[in-house]
């Protein structure tokens, strides 16, 4: 009973290292980038998923923004990109409009959050 006790005090303490160590290496872009290539998945396997191609509708939404028949809606965004500060991107060319009348929950939502509202 005494040493069970014992093994899980040092892995508790063990594991909680573990995450703090995890978590401030994340926070370096090196040391993700040596993390990344001893454990995950290869570069090539990431690319593919990568070279996915976007569905037809996602295709339509971005062809009718930049061509300019979004031009009347109430929200539009033109190949928006959201890049952090290590280089990974969370958004890639993001292109879509919202209509006039399909507007309305998406401001009552942001104007709730900006306490506007």
């Amino acid at each position: 009973m005494l040493y069970e006790v014992i093994f899980l005090a040092v892995e508790a303490v063990a594991y909680t290292g573990l995450a703090i160590l995890l978590d401030k290496m994340s926070s370096n872009p090196e040391a993700m980038l040596c993390l990344q290539k001893l454990c995950c998945r290869k570069s090539s396997e990431r690319s593919a998923v990568a070279a996915t191609p976007d569905d037809d509708d996602v295709v339509a939404e971005q062809k009718r923004v930049l061509d300019g028949q979004a031009n009347g809606d109430a929200i539009v965004m033109s190949e928006l990109t959201k890049v952090y500060p290590n280089g990974k991107k969370a958004v890639d060319q993001l292109s879509l409009g919202i209509a006039p009348g399909r507007s309305s929950n998406w401001r009552r939502l942001l104007l709730n959050r900006l306490e506007l509202f």
